[in-house]
């Protein structure tokens, strides 16, 4: 398998990337090329500000849909939480 596709399969899988962890992972040179291809090809990809343990700011990849999906869970779990705090 390509890069491109190996690291979108791992982002179908409900992960985020760093670019440092594609390196490790992928031997990914450019993260956000393999990106750029795949949002060319039609992929909703969100890029998000990640800080390292350094301090540097890099960016952090996630499926949109993934990311929704995320939200609308502690959303629910918000409502779920302020029901049982309420009664």
């Amino acid at each position: 398998m390509s890069q491109s596709t190996d690291i979108l399969t791992y982002l179908e899988q409900g992960n985020h990337l760093t670019p440092l962890e594609a390196l490790q992972m992928f031997g990914c040179l450019s993260l956000s090329q393999r990106i750029t291809g795949l949002r060319k090809q039609g992929h909703d990809i969100v890029t998000l500000p990640y800080h390292t343990q350094s301090g540097k700011r890099v960016g952090m990849y996630v499926l949109a849909s993934v990311l929704k999906a995320q939200r609308e869970e502690q959303v629910e779990a918000a409502f779920d939480w302020a029901e049982r705090v309420l009664k």
